[in-house]
């Protein structure tokens, strides 16, 4: 019987050892997927974000479509409308 207790202990002690190398093996595997948690969420908001300005670029064009084409149809000089030259069009390179 004492042989058999000797041998629980040694069994034990060796144990811990193995449970230690397990907690810290599992504890590198919840920091990993944390972060690649993290990196996702970071990635889906940077695509909403993208997401956004591409939907107003999108309205803005529209709009401007809109603008032209109600211009175009139904303004005072009708087919023969053209936009306003500003300074802020007419760059100096041009003829």
């Amino acid at each position: 019987m004492a042989g058999t207790i000797k041998g629980m202990r040694r069994n034990l002690r060796s144990q811990r050892g193995q449970t230690l190398l397990v907690a810290i093996v599992i504890l590198f595997l919840l920091v990993f997927i944390g972060t690649i948690f993290v990196v996702m969420v970071t990635r889906s908001l940077g695509r909403a974000a993208m997401g956004t300005k591409m939907t107003k670029a999108q309205y803005f064009a529209e709009a401007g479509l809109r603008f032209v084409d109600a211009q175009l149809t139904y303004g005072e000089m009708g087919a023969d409308w053209r936009p306003p030259l500003t300074t802020a069009t007419v760059l100096p390179e041009d003829p």
